[in-house]
């Protein structure tokens, strides 16, 4: 039998309850039987500069799956890029890697809506929606299905669009709301909101 895997990547600065809940629902409702939490580790569309360490977003990864035996922590961006495997580190790119590498599985990537809205910025999107299949989460109910659906046509994308609602929060909300000392409770695990308490992260200088 083929092993279905999901991919859930993302910055997880910090990793929140909406990324835990996109795991869960994906697992259970597209029958998967692991998740991988891809940190990105060079993301060539964003500024990794503003970022915490990739040690610290790998270990509040740890902190929130807690030895969940279904969810996975790979570091394929790290080595990919350490070993200059690859130049550029494109989710497009390490997809094709990992596919290769892993031939015997079929691998989904999970993503949010406001994602796949702004797709267009992402290295090599057009191959990588023709290459990929997707598990597309709502978040907030407010969407585009023409979008979506021009998507699907388009690109012959195959697209699992996930009408769930998820915890509507971004971890840029959340490292602003640590910043100006809000309660982050509902949105963390406490174990992860220990460790940022501990090294100090998201503090104005």
């Amino acid at each position: 039998m083929i092993k279905k895997i999901g991919i859930l990547g993302g910055t997880f600065d910090p990793i929140h309850i909406g990324h835990y809940e996109m795991a869960e629902y994906a697992l259970k409702k597209c029958n998967l039987d692991e998740i991988w939490f891809m940190p990105s580790y060079n993301p060539p569309h964003k500024n990794i500069i503003n970022y915490s360490s990739f040690v610290d977003r790998i270990n509040m990864i740890k902190l929130q799956i807690n030895n969940n035996k279904l969810f996975k922590i790979t570091e394929i961006e790290k080595n990919l890029y350490d070993n200059n495997i690859l130049k550029i580190t494109s989710t497009n790119n390490v997809l094709k890697y990992i596919k290769n590498e892993y031939n015997n599985y079929c691998f989904y990537f999970i993503l949010g809506y406001d994602s796949i809205k702004s797709i267009a910025t992402w290295v090599d999107y057009e191959d990588f929606l023709l290459s990929n299949n997707l598990i597309l989460f709502n978040r907030n109910n407010d969407y585009d299905k023409k979008y979506i659906e021009e998507l699907k046509n388009k690109y012959s994308s195959k697209i699992c669009f996930m009408n769930d609602l998820i915890t509507n929060i971004s971890s840029n909300e959340i490292r602003n709301k640590i910043i100006n000392n809000e309660n982050v409770d509902k949105y963390l695990n406490k174990n992860v909101i220990q460790y940022i308490l501990e090294h100090n992260l998201y503090k104005k200088e």
